[in-house]
C-alpha cells in the first residue's frame, strides 16, 4: 500500500470518505507545506523583458554575456525563459532580440536591473528597451 492510499487514520476529526481520501491526504498532510503552496500561489512571478531592436556594436556587445550567466540569474533569484533572435513577427516589426527573465518577487527583478555593468554594456552597444512586467496569480 502507497503512502496516498493509506487511510487517514491520524485525523480523526474528519470521516473518513474513500472518494476524498486523497483530497484530504494532500491538503493536510504537512500544515507547512500547504503555507508555502498557498503562499507561493499568492505571489505572482515578476518578469524582466528586454526588447533588442539594434545590436549597433556586435563585438561590445559580446561583454554582456558573462555578466547574465543563468548562474548569476539564479544569484537573484532569476532565470532565463525566453533569450533568443529566432522571432517570427506576427504584426508591426519584431525584435532582433528578445530577454524574458522570471523573478520571484519584484524586489529580486529590480535587484537585478539595477545592476550597472550589463545596463552600461546595453546602453553603449544596442538599441533596446527593458523592463518589468508583474505576471498572473495562480488561481
Amino acid at each position: 500500500m502507497s503512502d496516498s492510499d493509506r487511510p487517514l487514520q491520524h485525523f480523526p476529526r474528519f470521516a473518513f470518505n474513500p472518494s476524498h481520501h486523497r483530497t484530504y491526504r494532500r491538503s493536510f498532510r504537512c500544515i507547512g507545506d500547504v503555507k508555502l503552496r498557498q503562499s507561493a500561489q499568492s505571489q505572482p512571478q515578476t518578469y524582466y523583458i528586454v526588447d533588442l531592436s539594434e545590436v549597433t556594436d556586435p563585438e561590445g556587445f559580446k561583454a554582456i554575456a558573462p555578466l547574465a550567466t543563468p548562474e548569476i540569474l539564479a544569484g537573484f533569484g532569476g532565470k532565463y525563459l525566453v533569450r533568443s533572435q529566432d522571432i517570427t513577427p506576427v504584426e508591426g516589426v519584431a525584435p532582433k532580440r528578445f530577454v524574458v527573465i522570471a523573478f520571484d518577487t519584484p524586489e529580486h527583478a529590480k535587484a537585478w536591473s539595477e545592476q550597472p555593468g550589463p545596463k552600461a554594456i546595453r546602453a553603449k552597444t544596442a538599441k533596446s528597451r527593458s523592463f518589468i512586467v508583474q505576471g498572473l496569480g495562480q488561481s
